[in-house]
């Protein structure tokens, strides 16, 4: 079905010019993620899936980097693998230290255990496998606080890997689009495999299947999909579908229907495929083709974008207070939840301004764009 996107080409290619530029309402779509991993943590999982929010994240990640990679490609012949992974270091470790030093102090005013095993799969990017393999039992509330770095961890396993892989294929026909396919299959294959011989699915089998590498990192892999077909091949049949209004409304329908079938076998074989079909159908449609549109106002409203700004800082720093929070004031209260979005916001706004901002020049330094 996806190499069936290729075989037209648009008679002008305006719209799917591949650049630098920033782009608005990813980063929209970025706050939008966050409010539902936040809210989803601040005891509203029931109703509000923070799974659905890291899943939109990923599939962001990987239709930019792929866009961003196919313009230097193109630009150039060539691909600054030095410079692409120090802007990696400056976007990410600047706020992570910091976040990792402000956990360690709420470790010691909780008379919490400090682990260096979480210390160091949070600087190292493993959390994933340490959440799943290493991490002493039995374990409490503030044996948790690093553990927002599974989906960070995830995110730069692809980020080490890709740009070589995308050096070595790319110019290659449609071998890397074939490869990319193929590699967005093999999670799904391996989900499926394991639930189905799973003995039984409790939360232990359900965490596994949610935060490690081999089992998520399709929901990358489908945004690099999109981004390739769309800004190398400029595949007419794709704009075609992202510019009717069906490919939102049928993505929509994909997202409903896995966020409420609730069987156990599906959500932890399906789902998250399910879910990349719906982005792959919805994001470009958004930006691209559906220009006036009310969902993209919404998303380049100036708070969906200062909320995507933050996206990063929120996502480190939110559960370290909801963590505080729990062990000050009674559990959704109304000093616990002003305490949360108060700290969570004022955490995230000095992170941003004061030590994500200053590395900016740094980044750029090395080909980024970044605002």
């Amino acid at each position: 079905m996806v190499i069936n996107l290729l075989k037209s080409r648009p008679t002008s290619i305006n719209m799917t010019n591949t650049n630098n530029h920033y782009i608005p309402y990813l980063d929209g779509l970025r706050g939008f993620a966050i409010l539902f991993v936040i809210l989803s943590h601040m005891g509203l999982d029931k109703i509000v899936p923070g799974g659905f929010g890291v899943s939109l994240f990923f599939f962001i990640s990987g239709y930019l980097i792929t866009k961003l990679l196919i313009a230097e490609y193109d630009k150039t012949g060539d691909i600054g693998f030095k410079n692409f992974y120090l802007r990696r270091v400056f976007r990410l470790y600047p706020a992570l230290i910091v976040m990792v030093c402000l956990s360690i102090i709420t470790l010691v005013i909780l008379h919490g255990k400090i682990l260096p095993g979480a210390i160091l799969s949070a600087f190292f990017y493993f959390t994933n496998y340490y959440i799943v393999y290493f991490k002493p039992l039995p374990v409490k509330e503030w044996d948790y606080i690093f553990d927002p770095t599974w989906s960070l961890s995830i995110e730069e396993h692809f980020y080490l890997v890709f740009p070589v892989l995308f050096y070595l294929l790319y110019n290659k026909k449609n071998t890397f689009l074939i490869f990319l396919i193929i590699a967005s299959v093999i999670p799904l294959i391996y989900r499926c495999y394991l639930t189905y011989n799973a003995a039984t699915i409790n939360e232990v089998f359900e965490n596994r299947i949610y935060v490690t590498t081999e089992t998520r990192a399709d929901s990358i892999i489908w945004g690099c999909i999109a981004a390739l077909i769309l800004f190398k091949y400029h595949s007419a049949a794709y704009i075609k579908i992202l510019k009717s209004k069906w490919s939102l409304i049928a993505g929509l329908l994909v997202i409903l229907f896995s966020l409420l079938f609730r069987s156990a076998m599906f959500r932890e074989s399906l789902r998250f495929t399910l879910q990349a079909i719906a982005f792959f159908l919805i994001v470009p449609a958004i930006g691209f083709y559906n220009p006036t549109s009310i969902i993209k106002r919404i998303l380049e409203n100036k708070l969906m974008l200062f909320l995507g700004r933050l996206s990063y800082s929120l996502y480190l720093f939110h559960w370290m207070i909801i963590i505080l929070a729990n062990n000050n004031f009674k559990q959704y209260s109304m000093s616990w939840i002003i305490f949360i979005v108060f700290f969570s916001f004022l955490l995230s706004v000095i992170s941003y301004y004061f030590v994500e901002q200053p590395f900016i020049a740094l980044r750029k330094k090395f080909g980024s764009h970044a605002k």
